[in-house]
């Protein structure tokens, strides 16, 4: 390296694998290991793998019509008049209530075997819908059996009138008025059948709910709601190669090894030596960058003959000094470094090459230091 030239591109990789050579041959080392443990992975996992599918669906749910007859007319409604899913209806013009619930199925359920038990329960609550029961009359309605997949309807009939007559008979028989006088139709239902060739039963209880208002009653399907029972199966499928992780895991391993063995062959070689000089060079500009903030370019004067000249070992001295000093370091083109403290010349030379050098003066020193 010539007197005035900067270390070149070369030199200074070169000087960076010579330094950090260890380093870089660990980190080869990691690439061809790591390659290595993906690529065997990717080689020697097997082809296909097992997965859990939805094999079969069942899912019932229930459904309440009702309707009621005008069969005492007004001025609102005809006789023969049908009202129909109301919320709610007229105890003088409507008492009977008529109805059906409906088991309905859905999915792909096979052998389907549904029974369901219809009953009319009267009874008196204190405390609300699901407070203490006082007393309980149950009638049954109708039992009906099914097979198959279609829905199981089971119609009812209730004169409401009567009911509510039949709940009062009881509170005077028991001689208390005490409680909330309640109407019930419960739906018990049991079923089975197969999905996807396996055996599953569901058991339900479904409630119309009718509940006397003054002149009213109101009609309030509680429905359980859907159940559903699900069949799964295990199958095989294959797996997809990924390309990436098969060949580029091989790429990964290649390259560590080649860049290893290149590295070694050219350290051994001697080919990532560099001269003394260059190396000093490589150095103090490094050193120069990371002392870059405190360091200032210019042109500084020679020094009066009043002035004290004081020299010293190292740029990093030189920063110490601009410290301490509060001063800034400036830097000229003859690669002399210079901090000026009142008569102080704090001073580091360089040579041309950019290759940090003390100055064989050394002045008598300065305060500060």
């Amino acid at each position: 390296m010539s007197a005035g030239d900067g270390p070149s591109r070369r030199d200074r990789i070169l000087f960076l694998l010579a330094e950090n050579e260890t380093l870089v041959l660990a980190c080869c080392l990691l690439l061809v290991l790591a390659g290595g443990f993906v690529a065997y992975q990717a080689h020697t996992a097997p082809d296909t793998t097992t997965e859990q599918r939805v094999a079969g669906t069942w899912t019932t749910n229930t459904t309440v019509d009702h309707a009621a007859v005008v069969r005492d007319p007004s001025l609102a409604f005809e006789e023969g008049a049908v009202l129909r899913n109301r919320s709610l209806y007229f105890r003088s013009t409507t008492p009977i209530l008529e109805g059906a619930v409906s088991v309905t199925h859905e999915g792909s359920p096979s052998d389907v075997s549904t029974t369901t038990d219809l009953r009319l329960v009267v009874r008196s609550v204190d405390g609300g819908e699901n407070g203490r029961v006082l007393w309980e009359i149950s009638e049954p309605i109708d039992t009906v059996r099914s097979t198959g997949p279609g829905p199981t309807r089971v119609p009812f009939e209730v004169n409401v009138t009567e009911q509510m007559a039949t709940a009062a008979r009881v509170q005077e028989d028991l001689q208390t008025t005490q409680g909330q006088r309640q109407i019930r139709l419960v739906a018990e239902t049991r079923t089975q059948a197969t999905v996807a060739g396996e055996s599953r039963s569901q058991r339900r209880r479904d409630v119309v709910r009718i509940q006397p208002r003054g002149g009213l009653y109101q009609v309030d399907p509680a429905n359980a709601g859907e159940q559903t029972e699900t069949v799964r199966e295990t199958v095989t499928v294959p797996i997809e190669t990924d390309p990436l992780r098969a060949y580029g895991s091989l790429a990964v391993v290649v390259v560590g090894l080649v860049t290893a063995v290149v590295i070694r062959w050219l350290d051994r070689e001697g080919r990532l030596a560099v001269s003394p000089a260059t190396a000093t060079a490589i150095q103090s500009a490094k050193e120069r960058e990371s002392f870059d903030e405190w360091i200032s370019r210019g042109s500084v004067p020679p020094p009066d003959d009043d002035e004290r000249v004081v020299d010293v070992d190292s740029l990093e001295d030189l920063v110490d000094v601009a410290i301490d000093s509060d001063r800034r370091v400036i830097a000229d083109a003859s690669g002399e470094y210079v901090v000026l403290d009142g008569a102080t010349r704090y001073r580091f030379r360089s040579d041309g090459a950019g290759v940090a050098t003390p100055s064989a003066q050394v002045g008598t020193p300065g305060p500060g230091l």
